[in-house]
């Protein structure tokens, strides 16, 4: 195909990789683009949730929507609690918040039975291993009747799963994610299949931020969309070398 002076000329290799590249671009700017749509979605009803309190219980804990602020009654179990494993927490500077690294730790779990006698999972926040591993974070709370205030969220489950081998005998229990079956294990058949972020105001809790653990802040849609034009960009930039690669100057026969 002649162009002005020039000829489209393209080689089958750059050719073929082009149009196996460009396709690949393009969808990972379209999956950015379905993440933006999703982390909106968590916010709108991270917010929605906090409109309005529901009362928790056995009735309504599978029908609730995720983040719905709702208000619990009962008692901890401190003496059975969960110390969930793999958790990291960006240790900041004081002045301008900056992110200088990361810390270790874990995600306390503890059992919470309800007024009704069932029980439920409240995510009291993140603490740090001490020194070593071996070093746990005290998590012992008092077994008084309470209400507090908390969302409604899901069992953790991690993007691949590790066995948890030997969890031991000893509470509390460090864990690897642990599966529905393995809490029904431990708990009984009266665990309901829901956990509770405790809200960030209730006592005998820990760092809690829960809207970090969305990646609202630090990692929201906007993040995500720029993320989707620099992909589509680069498919349109690949175009361009492509055609502008391809062009050769015409060839004439020598007199």
């Amino acid at each position: 195909m002649r162009i002005g002076h020039r000829q489209f000329k393209p080689s089958l290799a750059g050719t073929v990789a082009t149009f196996v590249l460009i396709p690949v671009l393009i969808g990972l700017g379209l999956w950015q683009l379905r993440r933006a749509d999703e982390k909106q979605a968590l916010i709108d009803r991270l917010q929605a949730g906090g409109n309005t309190t529901q009362l928790f219980n056995a009735g309504n804990a599978e029908t609730l929507p995720l983040l719905q602020q709702v208000a619990a009654s009962g008692r901890y179990d401190s003496a059975h609690q969960i110390l969930l494993d793999n958790m990291w927490s960006s240790r900041r500077t004081e002045r301008n918040g900056e992110i200088i690294g990361t810390q270790p730790g874990v995600n306390v779990l503890t059992p919470f039975h309800l007024d009704d006698g069932s029980i439920v999972l409240v995510n009291r926040g993140w603490a740090p291993f001490g020194r070593t591993r071996a070093d746990l974070p005290t998590v012992d709370v008092g077994d008084d009747s309470r209400s507090m205030r908390a969302r409604v969220s899901s069992i953790p489950e991690p993007g691949m799963r590790l066995s948890n081998n030997d969890a031991g005998v000893n509470w509390p229990r460090l864990l690897n994610y642990p599966t529905v079956a393995e809490l029904h294990a431990l708990y009984g058949e009266r665990l309901l299949p829901r956990i509770l972020l405790l809200d960030a105001a209730e006592p005998d809790g820990f760092q809690r931020d829960w809207s970090a653990r969305y990646d609202f802040k630090e990692f929201g849609p906007d993040r995500h969309i720029a993320y989707a034009v620099q992909w589509f960009g680069m498919a349109f930039g690949l175009l361009v070398i492509y055609f502008v690669v391809s062009l050769k100057p015409l060839q004439t026969d020598a007199t």
